[in-house]
């Protein structure tokens, strides 16, 4: 048995890397019933594989069915080891990640915050285990909007890595790349800019030209030449980037999915709605195939050729994909908030405003508030453009003190947390003065935030556009 253990365990670790979730799955499975009749319930080779498995399934976005199994991980490894030890600090810090993956910030601040601190005292302060904790925490801090703490535990990341590794690694290239990230979504392009360039170069000479990493900079980069409005430089980097991965995954892989997503995101940026609903239907048809129907990756391109519809005032048609992608968030988060399911809200609540239908709309922008003050809290930037969109649908339903009353709110909230020179806050204010002189509500006006993905390799963030 010992033989076929190995065979099973080697062959899905393939299967993995390969991107065939599916198809590993029933292989860490048997792997794990094997070591259920074989071993002891407290035998770290079972919570190994129970890891395995557990991993397999967050790739899927299946994180219900990953939890229990993490956590029974866990007991093992606390059973075995005590509290103190770097196996146990491993299953924390896989919980840590799960938490982040279902947008459960707090406990995922725990869970790393816990890991760091076993990892100190049992690895020491310059571990790249250590490292890794510092690392994904700061994601949990980027996502909140806690752009302090995130950099300063990405710099402990990256100290950490230079220490042990010097700058010439892989892991030193990957948490540049991330800081570039943290600084691009602040703004902060002459910052993030120049950083890009490094990992890129730096990736180059590590690992060639041609290497999928190469192509996840080159994407960031084509991020950010978007948010300046550089189109055409952000199409070429995409293209480089798309290209890598055509050629190194082939047309049927999850990466060529997210680069097709990524190159018509920017069409539709550009006007070009004839090859951005190309790019996204083709998207769907990967993402089917390799994940099948109630899956992230399925719902957030159901999200995007949604958008396409709702730009071209095809609502109806938004509206079916809208919910489409909704009923696949709550079958994969049943019953609990999370920032894509929140996005996927807004958008079509922001679709049925524009159709007008403002009871409906008011409804359901209250539903994604909901979620988004439950997730990131009242003066989150997500949080606030919710809400400028509810005040908007109110405005335009004649309701003008209520709309003036949470239009000098979200003001109040963007002076005393915000840059002066926000888009937002100028938009707000003319809110304001429009109200209080009378100017009656411009039904043409472009007046709503729709929550559109730009999807980094790193994770399916959700961006509002101005």
């Amino acid at each position: 048995k010992s033989e076929l253990l190995e065979f099973v365990q080697n062959l899905a670790n393939v299967l993995r890397q390969l991107g065939k979730f599916k198809e590993a799955v029933p292989l860490y499975t048997r792997a794990v019933e094997i070591l259920d009749n074989d071993v002891s319930n407290n035998d770290d080779r079972l919570s190994s594989a129970l890891n395995d498995l557990a991993i397999t399934y967050r790739l899927m976005g299946l994180c219900s069915e990953a939890e229990p199994i993490l956590n029974r991980a866990l007991k093992i490894r606390k059973n075995l080891f005590g509290n103190m030890h770097q196996d146990t600090a491993e299953s924390i810090h896989s919980l840590g990640s799960l938490y982040h993956d279902l947008s459960k910030f707090s406990l995922a601040e725990e869970y790393f915050l816990e890991a760091i601190e076993v990892r100190q005292k049992v690895l020491g302060h310059n571990h790249p285990d250590l490292a890794l904790s510092f690392y994904n925490l700061a994601g949990v801090y980027l996502d909140c909007n806690k752009f302090a703490k995130s950099e300063s535990a990405y710099l402990r990341a990256l100290n950490i890595y230079n220490q042990v590794f010097g700058q010439k690694h892989l892991l030193y290239a990957q948490t540049l790349n991330s800081m570039a990230g943290l600084y691009q979504e602040q703004g902060l392009y002459d910052k993030a800019q120049p950083m890009y360039i490094q990992v890129l170069n730096l990736r180059k000479e590590l690992l060639g030209d041609t290497h999928p990493d190469v192509a996840v900079t080159l994407n960031d980069m084509a991020v950010l030449y978007t948010r300046k409005n550089l189109f055409q430089e952000a199409l070429a980097y995409y293209q480089q980037s798309t290209d890598i991965r055509l050629k190194v995954f082939g047309t049927d892989h999850p990466a060529y999915c997210r680069a097709l997503r990524n190159m018509g995101s920017l069409y539709q940026e550009m006007n070009n709605s004839a090859q951005a609903m190309n790019m996204f239907e083709q998207a769907l048809k990967i993402a089917q195939s390799n994940f099948g129907e109630n899956h992230v990756d399925t719902a957030l391109c159901y999200v995007l050729l949604a958008g396409a519809h709702q730009i071209h005032y095809q609502y109806a048609k938004a509206i079916e994909l809208y919910k489409k992608s909704i009923a696949i968030y709550n079958e994969i988060y049943p019953g609990i908030p999370h920032l894509d399911k929140a996005s996927a809200l807004n958008d079509l609540a922001l679709t049925y405003m524009k159709h007008n239908n403002l009871s409906l709309a008011s409804e359901i922008f209250k539903e994604s508030l909901d979620q988004f003050n439950t997730l990131l809290g009242p003066l989150h930037l997500s949080t606030i453009l919710v809400r400028y969109n509810l005040a908007n649908t109110s405005e335009k339903a004649g309701q003008t003190s209520k709309a003036l009353e949470d239009y000098q709110s979200i003001y109040d909230h963007l002076i005393e947390n915000f840059d002066a020179s926000h888009p937002l806050v100028a938009k707000t204010l003319g809110k304001i003065e429009a109200i209080n002189n009378f100017k009656p509500y411009n039904i043409s006006e472009n007046s709503g935030f729709l929550a559109s993905h730009y999807s980094v390799d790193r994770t399916s963030k959700a961006c509002f556009l101005i």
